[in-house]
């Protein structure tokens, strides 16, 4: 076998217009696309250097100014929500002094005990004439063990700010 050539069955390919060399058919419809074919111009610059933004040129968050929102957010965040805004106690301008308030952890472990207002669980007020005459006596017995209990409480109390000031005597 001679093997003389370079294409396939090692035939040379000599490219030829409109001649067949072995299964191949040269420029056919080549000529025919060349002249119909719509020149388009090639600009030479890729997608993404056209979407290119330079980074100088770009505003960045920094220099835009920040809306109404992100600036209440940011002060909220700096200082905090409004008294009125946490702890609304009716109308406007109608929220009394603020002596008048004070937290439950001041009520209760203050230098000054508070006295609070003596409830029952219904939301009455205690004393005798609010008690129903069949139960007087058992609502009797049953307010002064309250009222004891309760003064006990507070004179036996002792805060840790009275304690760790308190004097003790060191073990010798």
């Amino acid at each position: 076998m001679n093997v003389t050539g370079y294409g396939i069955s090692g035939h040379k390919n000599s490219f030829n217009t409109g001649v067949k060399i072995g299964n191949y058919v040269e420029d056919q419809y080549g000529a025919k696309l060349a002249q119909e074919s719509v020149v388009c111009a090639m600009n030479g610059i890729s997608e993404m250097r056209a979407k290119f933004v330079d980074p100088q040129t770009q505003q960045s968050r920094e220099t835009v100014a920040p809306s109404t929102d992100d600036l209440t957010e940011s002060y909220v965040r700096q200082n905090g929500l409004s008294y009125n805004l946490l702890f609304p106690h009716g109308p406007e301008g109608k929220e009394g002094k603020s002596i008048d308030w004070c937290t439950t952890n001041q009520l209760l472990h203050g230098p000054a005990h508070v006295q609070s207002r003596s409830v029952f669980e219904n939301g009455s007020s205690i004393g005798l004439a609010h008690i129903d005459a069949r139960n007087r006596n058992d609502k009797a017995v049953e307010l002064q063990k309250k009222l004891a209990r309760e003064k006990r409480l507070q004179q036996s109390y002792m805060s840790t700010t009275q304690a760790s000031s308190a004097l003790v005597r060191k073990a010798s």
